[in-house]
């Protein structure tokens, strides 16, 4: 799933590829700047996306969506249980992703 504030200005687009490509990024890089899984779900139609900020976990993403015009792609459940989640809207990914599990240590 991916999050972006509720008044956000390509609100209406974010459920394209072409719509989500126009945003700015926020990108989870747990280990530094890699190419994620995002980027090689992109890369298969060969779009870049422009990622303006990258933060090493999930926590913080939430807030810095929505507080700017930043996009995110994040786990539900991290939406679900934050407290600014009525600032957030969600909507599904325009490329397919495969499931996966957020482990924190």
């Amino acid at each position: 799933m991916s999050r972006g504030f509720v008044g956000h200005p390509l609100l209406s687009q974010l459920h394209t590829v072409e719509g989500y490509l126009r945003a700015v990024h926020c990108s989870v890089t747990p280990r530094g700047p890699a190419l994620g899984r995002i980027e090689a779900a992109l890369g298969a139609l060969s779009p870049h996306r422009k990622v303006a900020l990258q933060v090493p976990d999930f926590l913080s993403v939430p807030t810095l969506v929505g507080q700017s015009d930043l996009v995110a792609a994040v786990p539900s459940t991290l939406v679900k249980a934050h407290p600014e989640r009525d600032r957030l809207h969600v909507f599904a990914l325009p490329v397919p992703q495969a499931r996966f599990t957020v482990m924190q240590h």
